[in-house]
């Protein structure tokens, strides 16, 4: 079994991951779930 503390930093490096992703693909993901613009808007993200 891992150490826990491997786990912690996968769980960081996947999340950091995602926000990364969704930050610049965000004008990809808006085209494909208008919805999201929402959130984009919301956060201050939306161009």
């Amino acid at each position: 079994m891992p150490p826990v503390g491997l786990l912690w930093v996968a769980s960081l490096l996947l999340l950091a991951a995602m926000g990364w992703a969704g930050l610049h693909y965000r004008q990809e993901i808006m085209r494909a779930w208008p919805p999201s613009a929402r959130l984009y808007l919301a956060l201050g993200l939306r161009r």
